[in-house]
């Protein structure tokens, strides 16, 4: 089934109080987010010379870190 708009549904979707550019906003401030999100990653994890390794000082802080996890990994490292 598909919907059919007369002109002034059409209208009254482009308009800037329709549902359409409303709709147009919410996605590009979510692009927006995703964007610097990606953005964020990228200046996390940094390539030098082919070898890929996480940026020092990164702020952690609301990251949930699993501890069984982190123990397991810090072993790895020598880090225990």
């Amino acid at each position: 089934m598909t919907d059919t708009f007369n002109d002034s549904q059409v209208s009254s979707l482009s308009s800037s109080h329709g549902l359409l550019s409303r709709a147009l906003e919410v996605e590009k401030r979510l692009s927006d987010e995703k964007q610097k999100t990606e953005n964020k990653v990228l200046e996390t994890i940094v390539a030098k010379d082919g070898i890929f390794s996480i940026q020092n000082n990164l702020e952690t802080a609301d990251i949930k870190q699993d501890p069984e996890f982190l123990s397991l990994v810090e072993s790895v490292l020598g880090k225990n």
